[in-house]
């Protein structure tokens, strides 16, 4: 199941994205979440809000994503003033300029006035655009750079030790499978040791137990720690679990960027 979750069906295309469909050409649902202020649930899953006075507030970004009147929402993350990192699914079938990067923890409180819409749009050539969790990445380019208060996040290379055995989730998706509460930026932790797997260009994450992500956390970066800064390990593309309705509280796979080093800097070349 992707994290990507159309309103209104039994949403189990955990492709990380939180959709709404018949969404009418004012987005109004978007305006009324912008009106409601409401920034005190928890999430992502039995995880905690993340304020704006967090650092980790900084580590992630909110993606408006409009395909006619159907308009999604993804996480991202900035890995340089003016390029966001995000899962392929989450752009698919998008135009250049059809999504707005808000640089918000909440989508409440008029967050759209922090938002820079995209000018270009560069997905990995070998997705396919399926549910497999393979070559599920993307890069956006902005109008304009990103916000003082954010700074581009570093990508772990795959070789030096970690400083403890936390993974650190992050994103604005919903706090469970029958919630439709995304838009608010929250986080969550695994265990390096024991809840995560590797194995090529895929990671994997045991959120049976514990936290993880959910619908509207596709694209968002799981950090490890190196020498005390934070790095990007991973990048979220789906969910799968048997029982579609628990989705969110089995495996969570996601992009292992180590796999991907060449693919990064290449793309990062395009788009300058």
């Amino acid at each position: 199941m992707k994290l990507f979750l159309y309103i209104g069906m039994t949403a189990l295309v955990l492709t990380a994205c939180s959709s709404r469909e018949n969404v009418s050409n004012d987005e109004s649902e978007i305006a009324n979440a912008i009106t409601s202020c409401d920034s005190g649930s928890s999430g992502i899953v039995n995880g905690t809000s993340v304020t704006a006075q967090d650092p980790d507030s900084k580590r992630a970004v909110l993606l408006i994503i409009h395909r006619g009147k159907i308009v999604t929402s993804c996480t991202g993350t900035p890995i340089s003033d003016r390029v966001i990192l995000t899962a392929g699914h989450c752009l698919k079938d998008v135009k250049k300029g059809d999504v707005d990067v808000v640089f918000n923890s909440d989508i409440s409180c008029s967050a759209m006035a922090n938002s820079i819409p995209s000018v270009d749009i560069l997905i990995h050539k070998d997705y396919k655009g399926d549910n497999q969790a393979k070559f599920d990445l993307a890069m956006l380019k902005l109008e304009s750079p990103i916000p003082s208060s954010y700074l581009p996040q570093s990508i772990y290379d795959g070789k030096a030790p970690l400083s403890n055995d936390q993974v650190l989730m992050i994103g604005y998706g919903v706090t469970s499978e029958s919630i439709h509460d995304s838009m608010h930026l929250r986080k969550t932790t695994k265990s390096f040791k024991t809840e995560t797997a590797i194995r090529d260009q895929n990671i994997g994450f045991d959120q049976r137990t514990g936290g993880g992500v959910c619908s509207g956390d596709s694209g968002g970066p799981v950090y490890v720690q190196v020498g005390g800064e934070y790095k990007i390990i991973a990048v979220n593309s789906t969910v799968m679990n048997k029982d579609e309705s628990q989705a969110c509280h089995g495996l969570s796979m996601a992009m292992y960027m180590p796999f991907f080093a060449d693919w990064v800097q290449q793309s990062l070349d395009k788009l300058r």
